[in-house]
């Protein structure tokens, strides 16, 4: 009985996804001249893990923190040495609401993610030995949102992200990204929205 219960409160935080995309590149190498096309097929996996603390204190009451892997495998119809895996690595920290009126939320999120690629070089090169580069990017969010009406949610995001690259020949790629989004959220149905949001974003590399 213990084992069955410790079971069910373990699905209770673990949740899993997959996905298939189908693209069409008209200049997977790259090239001015000679160009070659091709269809890439990519499934993703992906696995989560959850905590929510919803007994704390009123500032902390919504506290979530998170876990999620994806994985992803490009299949290239008409060049297959260029099939290969991608995996990334994500945690995230979420407190929300911060609560300063019975309207109005403020949510704070910090996340930080590992992953993996193959650099576009390899792809232009048309190698079969890809070379794996490895970077991390963390990123800082601050999302207020107001219900203005029962339909009506003004939104806005101040957003952070450090990008660093562990590969030498990518070092000159770190930079650091800042963002504003101001959003409208329209409540059609109570499953259905519209979401329009703008963004005003500014990269400086290192």
């Amino acid at each position: 009985q213990n084992k069955v219960n410790a079971i069910s409160k373990l699905k209770e935080h673990i949740s899993f996804s997959a996905g298939q995309a189908v693209e069409y590149d008209d200049n997977i190498f790259l090239t001015r001249d000679h160009r070659e096309s091709d269809v890439i097929f990519t499934p993703t996996y992906g696995v989560r893990f959850t905590m929510i603390n919803k007994q704390g204190k009123r500032i902390f009451r919504n506290l979530r923190l998170g876990l999620n892997y994806i994985g992803s495998y490009s299949a290239f119809v008409k060049h297959p040495k260029l099939n290969g895996f991608d995996h990334s690595l994500l945690l995230d920290f979420n407190v929300s609401p911060l609560i300063f009126n019975k309207k109005s939320t403020l949510t704070l999120q910090e996340s930080l993610r590992p992953d993996s690629f193959i650099d576009n070089g390899t792809r232009q090169n048309n190698s079969s030995n890809h070379k794996r580069n490895y970077r991390i990017a963390n990123n800082f969010a601050v999302i207020y949102d107001y219900p203005a009406t029962e339909k009506n949610i003004f939104s806005l995001a101040y957003r952070n992200t450090y990008t660093k690259y562990l590969s030498h020949e990518f070092q000159n790629f770190d930079s650091v990204r800042h963002s504003i989004s101001p959003a409208w959220t329209y409540r059609l149905t109570p499953k259905t929205s519209f979401f329009n949001r703008y963004e005003f974003a500014a990269t400086h590399y290192k």
